[in-house]
């Protein structure tokens, strides 16, 4: 009797397991979905905006596997709608380098798309996703040529006129390739 009672709990508390569980997972891809980026095309434009104007900035690269020593420098960035609206130009100037980038979302995919042209002749993409909340856009590397590299750009507002940024990329062995902190200060 006292066997059949543990087998009879046993099923009850398994039961409930496997129902908390259900529903936690249910509920964690709902919310999950939620977070699809799903933007009209006015909506994504705004987010964009935030990055249009004149800025300053100044950045720290530190000592990487592509970075021999760390570095501290001072650039320009100007930025503005083209296209129609459709596509944000970014256009970067340092001691360094130039770089233009072109941004805009893609409501196929749900996500923001980055590609960035280097002075070097260097090019990478991005696929971005916004975080309203924490007024983040955080970039991930696509790595087109799978030699296993993987980056993350986090891009944070901290108000109207100033974004933290940092750069992340890594190869498979988990070297640390290129590591760079920024602030940048719209000027207009």
């Amino acid at each position: 009797m006292i066997a059949t009672k543990n087998k009879l709990f046993s099923k009850t508390i398994n039961m409930k397991t496997s129902i908390f569980l259900l529903t936690f997972i249910f509920f964690t891809i709902g919310t999950g979905s939620s977070d699809a980026q799903q933007f009209t095309e006015p909506e994504a434009m705004n987010i964009l905006r935030n990055w249009e104007g004149d800025w300053q900035g100044k950045a720290v690269m530190n000592k990487s596997l592509w970075i021999p020593k760390q570095i501290e420098m001072d650039g320009n960035t100007s930025s503005e709608l083209i296209l129609e609206g459709k596509y944000l130009e970014v256009f970067n100037e340092n001691v360094r380098s130039e770089t233009k980038t072109l941004i805009r979302y893609d409501k196929a995919s749900k996500a923001f798309n980055r590609w960035e042209f280097k002075s070097d002749g260097g090019t990478s993409f991005w696929v971005g996703k916004w975080k309203k909340f924490s007024q983040k856009m955080i970039w991930s590397y696509v790595d087109f040529s799978n030699s296993g590299i993987s980056g993350k750009i986090t891009e944070r507002f901290e108000s109207d006129g100033k974004i933290k940024a940092k750069v992340f990329m890594k190869d498979t062995q988990g070297n640390v390739l290129i590591e760079i902190e920024s602030t940048s200060i719209k000027m207009n």
